[in-house]
């Protein structure tokens, strides 16, 4: 469990203890506090692992609040959004602010204790750039044209897609038996398996929001498919994954991914027209 708290900001009362308690009582420690302003002195005086906002507050929004943070190179842990607000905008600029995940209040708290899980377990720090400028694309196509409202609903907006996790696995997999034996036992194999993953996620993910939202769920579903040392060798670069990407071995690796991708999606294309 981490030694640093989680921070939740709300300024409902009720919320801000419904969900603190709900934190809580699966072992961890939670600071709450009702403003954004209280909210910096926080992230100033005890560094949060990871940071649950209310959008709609007086004084500074969550998207301000994140906002700050990413200018001033302080959000260092994952942002999530607690919102009534389903809708493309709150998403879009939720996105462009810095944060990485959305929960809509309301919702079951196992499913929220679960995003929370998932962002602390698997070490990543933020939704990645990549997903992160397509999914605001996205967004902003939803918003735009004669018949876009400000308020468009998300209705897709939710888990991953078995036949997506399923087909990205399958490429891997396949990658993995034609690269040899002795690739597993290669000092670089870390750096271009999350490559490769990178770039099939790149091209399955592209033109699906709900996709490109859950895109570090599904490299943890590939890992996790694979073998436990896989899974213990790549997953701390998660941490650090910004840096990793800009690297030469990462990116030669990510093309190549995104080669077979674009193939396999044609190939099975060809077969569902046929």
């Amino acid at each position: 469990m981490f030694s640093n708290p989680i921070l939740l900001i709300d300024d409902e009362p009720v919320i801000r203890d419904l969900y603190a308690r709900m934190l809580e009582g699966r072992g961890y420690k939670v600071v709450t506090v009702g403003s954004a302003e209280d909210a910096l002195d926080v992230v100033h005086a005890d560094l949060p692992a990871l940071i649950i906002s209310d959008v709609l507050m007086p004084g500074i929004s969550g998207h301000e609040l994140c906002a700050k943070l990413s200018r001033a190179d302080e959000k260092r842990m994952p942002f999530i959004f607690l919102t009534a607000n389903d809708d493309y905008k709150t998403v879009r600029d939720g996105l462009t602010a810095g944060g990485d995940d959305f929960l809509v209040k309301g919702m079951d708290v196992a499913a929220i204790a679960e995003r929370v899980r998932f962002w602390l377990a698997t070490l990543f720090n933020s939704l990645p750039t990549a997903p992160r400028a397509r999914a605001i694309a996205l967004c902003e196509a939803e918003l735009e044209g004669p018949n876009a409202t400000s308020a468009k609903p998300i209705t897709s907006l939710g888990g991953m897609r078995e036949d997506l996790r399923t087909q990205a696995i399958t490429l891997v997999r396949s990658s993995l038996e034609h690269a040899g034996a002795d690739y597993l036992a290669r000092d670089d194999v870390p750096l271009s398996f999350l490559g490769y993953i990178a770039g099939v996620l790149d091209v399955l993910t592209a033109d699906d929001l709900s996709s490109l939202m859950r895109y570090c769920d599904y490299y943890d579903a590939v890992l996790t498919d694979l073998s436990p040392d896989w899974a213990a060798r790549a997953r701390p670069l998660f941490a650090t994954f910004e840096d990793v990407a800009r690297g030469e071995l990462f990116r030669t690796a990510r093309r190549k991914g995104q080669q077979d991708a674009r193939r396999s999606d044609a190939s099975l294309g060809h077969r569902e027209r046929r």
